[in-house]
């Protein structure tokens, strides 16, 4: 059976686990109410709900259930997971409980072109900004002591440029740099449609 050499687990354990129709459910009721995605925007809503709120962030970190792999992946790279740490802790439950939902309703006005889709998008993604920024800069002022990298920061293993350099920090800053265009296209277009207003009322 295939296996992870870091944490000695087994990729064909916990698929069976009943938390893993949760993103299966998130996906079906979003495709139900929405339809197929239509641009990227609605793509990174949608891959946001299945995948991220409501299964690796949302369920796994959450309660530490599901593919063995992912699940020992997530003691690994960060040890909050399963220290009791309030931070972490949080986040996860925002992240079923709060950010699923809104995702799905921003998927929804995204991929129908409701007008409001871009409160939306901007709401979600400077959510997205903070609860990330608050779980790296968190761990970053006590050190890193949660997380496997030596302080400085060194590229002397594999192990620390794949898990740290790549899944811990590279990883998290795509919900930086995908958020502040979000937030920056859903400015524009605001903008844009203000203006348009504003013509309007004048050529009345």
């Amino acid at each position: 059976m295939a296996s992870n050499e870091s944490t000695g687990c087994d990729w064909s354990v916990g698929w069976t686990d009943p938390v893993n129709l949760i993103p299966v459910t998130s996906l079906v009721i979003s495709l139900l109410i929405a339809g197929r995605p239509r641009n990227w925007v609605a793509w990174w809503a949608l891959f946001n709900v299945v995948f991220i709120h409501g299964w690796l962030d949302g369920v796994i970190g959450n309660f530490l259930r599901g593919p063995e792999c992912l699940v020992e992946g997530y003691k690994y790279i960060d040890a909050r997971f399963t220290n009791g740490d309030g931070t972490v802790g949080c986040l996860c439950w925002l992240e079923l409980y709060m950010y699923l939902p809104l995702a799905i309703v921003w998927y929804h006005s995204e991929n129908t072109g409701a007008w409001h889709r871009e409160f939306y998008g901007i709401i979600l993604s400077v959510i997205y900004l903070m609860g990330n920024l608050f779980y790296i800069f968190a761990e970053a002022y006590l050190g890193f002591p949660d997380v496997p990298l030596d302080w400085p920061p060194k590229f002397d293993t594999q192990d620390k440029i794949i898990k740290f350099w790549g899944v811990y920090l590279g990883a998290n800053m795509i919900w930086v740099v995908i958020p502040l265009v979000v937030i920056y296209r859903g400015w524009i277009n605001i903008g844009h449609w203000y203006r348009m207003g504003l013509k309007a009322k004048k050529g009345k």
